[in-house]
């Protein structure tokens, strides 16, 4: 008979597997309010992002499968207390970023005599960098230009 035997007991479940950690998830979680498909930061060895100034970062970034060198100002959100990027900055690709590295020498050059507002190194087209004196300073501009009436304008 039947009637004197246990029921059968369920196979017990495969332990779950845990997937392995993704080393950006850090990055990721300490920018919440930004949409995973617009930002993708790199798990970069060292100090990156670089902190030019309390509001200014150099990081390096992937867009659309490129690597992009991003220097932007931040600022911090007055409810969470989070730093968060502004639209003010810059992306270079990383040909226009190897332009910049090998025009150091050059930026160096007219830091030392003063800066002139001239073109120092053209990283594309559009994009050129000047060394010029405000306020008693010499201010490095990366800056992107576009035709206004036949004539360069930043």
């Amino acid at each position: 008979d039947f009637e004197d035997e246990e029921p059968a007991k369920p196979a017990a479940a495969a332990p779950l597997k845990r997937p392995a950690e993704d080393p950006r998830a850090a990055a990721r979680a300490a920018q919440p309010n930004v949409d995973p498909a617009k930002r993708q930061k790199l798990a970069t060895p060292g100090d990156l992002p670089v902190e030019l100034s309390s509001t200014r970062r150099v990081a390096v970034d992937q867009f659309k499968g490129a690597t992009m060198v991003s220097i932007r100002e931040y600022y911090s959100d007055a409810a969470t207390g989070e730093s968060k990027p502004t639209r003010k900055g810059i992306t270079l690709n990383v040909d226009q970023w190897n332009k910049l590295k090998s025009g150091i020498g050059s930026i160096n050059a007219a830091l030392d005599h003063g800066g002139s507002g001239d073109v120092i190194t053209e990283l594309s087209a559009k994009r050129k960098v000047t060394v010029t004196p405000y306020k008693g300073t010499l201010l490095i501009n990366l800056r992107e230009y576009y035709e206004k009436d036949g004539e360069w304008v930043s």
